[in-house]
């Protein structure tokens, strides 16, 4: 036999497209198999040996259809990005004559053609897990039809399970802070707290849906999270187990039980660390009562044990610590004040030493006779804690000595060593009478300021918060941060006891023109710093403008979340002509973006500016007299 495959398109009338017994493909056989690679029709005529040509026999129309495109690709079991590599192969990847059109399926109406000029060889694509991928194979430079559409997705990955940080909030005790984060993207999360006992039901439709960091308190054993997106499966629960127990920020946070440890010492002088000197029976082991001397040989007489005594309070109804201060009108004749010598050891003033070094403008030194007892004059009470610590929490309800030339003062550390250094390097913390914006002098200027506030007769609470090792103390005032102290090269390591005295600084805080004078103690807590949270309130590191506001409650929020306890001003505003208090001024007065000012106290003072500090009156000026036993 011998056959013509015959193109749709050609003259197929011609000559050359009819086969006979001398032209046209041979077939040696009864039958062949015959394979046409574009629309024709097959004409064959079958020859014999001395025998005539047969008919010629047409077939019907062959319409050739390539076979299918395949996809090669490798499912992955989860998906950050959603997308996938996909790759299309074509039937042949030698033949030429053959092509790939294909269509990411948008609705069901988008079927790929071969008139959308197919591409030779293999197509590599990154699809979404979720996509539809058509394609159809084409002839190229033939005539043939296209081949059925193969179609390919979506196939089923999961999204990526949901990351998670937990940390203590910083506010409330027993509390736990869970940020929850979607690994794939643009995944929603979603999460269940569970309690004890609870079957966890969450799903994509179920749950709350994830927007803020979600507070954990008491009861909670798990949180139960999940990551969502449309043409994903749901990931796999993220569990966070929930513990509580080592959360103990916050004032009350010592009163649970898994956070009693924070309590260090609790003192309500029900025993006293002090009798004034009347057997010296020391039954307070929390506390040492304390003999010494700093400030100035010829300034003061130092503090003295003596004067730590307890005594009771008719309004509480119980005993409190009474520090006592004899100032320079005292006529007793003990406790008897000290002096330092050169090799650190203590001697007992007497009538010879003088309060030489004593820098009051226009007072002169004190003298001391036999006739008046000045050896017992210019001294203070002191008492410093057994417990040692570098850094945590001093709560005290106190009513501070409320006379002129006395300073009533909390500090760490030995005050012998704070004398050495400039006194914004060291971490301790003034009380001045509980005149909280009273300036101290320097040695240039011999008078305070300002005058002290009134003081009442209620008790005060002050809050020491401090840490040695970055050199910080803050002073806060009935629950209101009131001042603050940085140093800059005085870290310390170290743990040292906490102080409480009244004593005589040198003229900076006036002339100690009274008889005695009594700062009381009513309770003392002493917290490990965890209970602030690392809260400073730290508004002046902030650079300006960055922590923007549309209200006041922003700015109040800011200072519960960054402050230990309360500031005097927290608010949001646009103007910066009165921004002087936070470090953030700037060239410009007006803003266009609310933000928040910070102060620690009024802008202009409430106590009165004046220079005039108690001074004695002309007749009654202390003069150098010579001693009339030496005649």
């Amino acid at each position: 036999m011998r056959y013509i495959i015959v193109p749709f398109e050609e003259d197929n009338e011609a000559s050359s497209f009819v086969p006979s017994c001398i032209f046209g493909t041979e077939i040696k056989a009864t039958t062949g198999d015959i394979k046409a690679t574009f629309n024709a029709k097959l004409r064959v005529v079958a020859c014999g040996t001395d025998l005539l040509p047969s008919k010629l026999v047409e077939s019907q129309d062959l319409v050739v259809h390539p076979r299918v495109p395949t996809f090669k690709y490798d499912i992955p079991v989860t998906t950050i990005t959603g997308f996938m590599n996909l790759t299309i192969v074509p039937p042949s990847a030698t033949n030429q004559l053959l092509g790939i059109a294909y269509s990411i399926v948008k609705a069901d109406k988008d079927v790929p053609t071969c008139s959308s000029s197919p591409t030779s060889g293999e197509i590599n694509l990154v699809v979404k897990v979720y996509d539809v991928v058509r394609a159809v194979t084409c002839c190229v430079g033939v005539v043939c039809a296209d081949s059925s559409i193969a179609s390919w997705g979506p196939v089923d990955v999961q999204a990526v399970k949901p990351t998670y940080t937990t940390v203590c909030s910083t506010i409330k005790p027993l509390t736990l802070i869970v940020e929850l984060a979607a690994v794939t993207d643009s995944a929603t999360v979603r999460y269940q707290i569970s309690t004890s006992g609870t079957q966890t039901t969450l799903t994509c439709s179920s749950g709350t849906l994830y927007t803020n960091p979600v507070e954990v308190s008491a009861g909670a054993v798990k949180v139960v999270a999940v990551s969502c997106l449309d043409g994903l499966k749901m990931s796999d629960y993220a569990e966070v187990a929930i513990a509580l127990d080592k959360c103990c920020s916050g004032r009350d946070a010592y009163t649970h039980g898994s956070c009693a440890h924070v309590l260090l010492m609790e003192d309500d002088f029900t025993k006293c660390p002090g009798d004034g000197g009347a057997g010296n029976v020391q039954t307070n082991t929390n506390w040492q009562s304390v003999t010494s001397q700093w400030g100035g040989n010829n300034v003061n007489g130092g503090v003295h044990a003596d004067n730590v005594r307890c005594v009771t309070d008719s309004t509480l109804g119980k005993r409190v610590l009474e520090l006592t201060a004899n100032g320079d009108l005292f006529a007793g004749v003990a406790p008897v004040g000290k002096i330092m010598t050169s090799d650190g050891s203590l001697r007992d003033r007497t009538i010879d030493d003088r309060f030489t070094e004593w820098a009051l403008d226009g007072i002169t030194p004190l003298p001391c006779n036999s006739l008046e007892h000045c050896p017992t004059r210019r001294v203070g009470a002191a008492v410093k804690s057994v417990l040692r610590q570098n850094s945590g929490v001093m709560v005290m309800r106190m009513k501070p000595c409320s006379s002129f030339g006395t300073l009533t003062q909390v500090w760490w550390g030995n005050y012998e060593d704070v004398e050495t250094s400039p006194e914004d390097e060291i971490p301790f913390l003034p009380l001045w009478k509980s005149a909280l914006y009273q300036a101290k002098t320097s040695s240039d200027i011999p008078f305070t300021l300002t005058s002290p506030q009134t003081i009442d007769d209620t008790y005060t609470e002050i809050v020491m918060q401090w840490d040695a090792s970055a050199a910080r103390t803050n002073l806060y005032m009935d629950g209101q941060l009131v001042m603050k102290q940085i140093g800059t090269n005085s870290q310390s390591d170290s743990n040292s006891s906490l102080s409480i005295g009244v004593w005589f600084p040198n003229a900076a805080a006036g002339e100690p023109f009274f008889p005695t004078c009594h700062a009381y103690v009513d309770k003392i807590q002493v917290f490990d710093l965890q209970i602030t949270g690392g809260r400073w309130c730290d508004f002046e590191d902030v650079i300006a403008d960055t922590i923007s506001c549309s209200e006041d409650a922003d700015c109040e929020k800011w200072v519960e979340l960054n402050c230990f306890m309360a500031i005097y001003e927290a608010v949001c505003t646009n103007d910066r002509t009165t921004d002087t208090d936070d470090g953030n001024s700037s060239s410009s007065s007006f803003s266009t973006v609310g933000f928040c000012q910070f102060r620690l106290q009024p802008m202009a003072q409430t106590s009165v500016s004046t220079t005039a500090m108690t001074t004695r009156e002309l007749e009654m000026q202390w003069e150098e007299e010579e001693d009339p036993r030496r005649h």
